[in-house]
């Protein structure tokens, strides 16, 4: 699998991108106001607050927890795999004895959005995100999906494609969990009902239940990113660098 089928982007990609960041980051900061303040608590119907718990307090023997600001971040793919391969098959720990936490926010929490969010709000318009497959403005997830077919049990094969797959779905059937900020969610439906692509001329509001309704599968929304990142920390969590 090489980088682009990663859904990495290349080098000039990359800068067409972080420009194209900036003026939504700058949109952002003159629409937020049209969306209504809301933070989640344990009892709100979308934050799962017990299956989180359940997931990351469980008793394990690694617990590794990677902050995810950057959605053009070139390394942080190889460096889940790595962990979970490091530990599993130099240190000989079994798999369930592992537990990975990635936390998204900024423009990372664009890839824990589904495809219908994608095609119907053109966020690749949006935020300038290039689709490798195309070179077009991308109308789906292009970090998401795995190419490798899912299997019953993990393979006991190291060299098993299963083993190097990079993809969100492909770690996540590893055991990886992705968490959501709502903060950035909040920024990201002003970016986006601010935009010239809201044909349909809905509220921040409205962008916002939508994009809340197709999260990615398995992705869990929490309340802040920068508060998870603290409070899993606290429940022995070891963070990892990906600068």
């Amino acid at each position: 699998m090489n980088t682009m089928d990663r859904g990495q982007l290349s080098r000039r990609g990359a800068l067409k991108f972080a420009a194209g960041l900036a003026a939504a980051t700058a949109a952002v900061g003159q629409t937020t106001a049209i969306s209504s303040a809301h933070d989640l608590r344990p009892t709100d119907s979308a934050y799962a607050f017990d299956d989180y718990e359940r997931i990351v307090s469980r008793d394990v023997t690694m617990r590794m927890l990677y902050e995810w600001p950057n959605v053009t971040n070139p390394i942080i793919f190889n460096n889940l795999s790595n962990g979970l391969n490091g530990f599993q098959f130099s240190y000989d720990l079994p798999s369930n004895q592992i537990q990975v936490v990635v936390q998204a926010y900024a423009t990372a929490n664009l890839a824990m959005y589904d495809d219908v969010v994608w095609a119907n709000y053109r966020l690749g318009e949006v935020f300038k995100v290039l689709d490798p497959t195309t070179g077009e403005p991308a109308i789906r997830n292009i970090w998401f999906a795995s190419k490798i077919r899912p299997a019953d049990q993990p393979p006991e094969d190291r060299t098993n494609p299963y083993y190097s797959d990079l993809s969100i779905e492909g770690l996540q059937r590893r055991g990886v969990l992705f968490l959501i900020c709502h903060q950035t969610v909040h920024a990201h439906a002003g970016a986006v009902a601010a935009s010239e692509q809201n044909t349909d001329h809905l509220s921040a509001d409205q962008v916002l239940a939508d994009i809340q309704a197709h999260l990615i599968p398995g992705g869990l929304l929490v309340p802040a990113a920068v508060g998870e990142l603290v409070r899993l920390q606290d429940k022995g969590y070891r963070m990892v660098v990906n600068a």
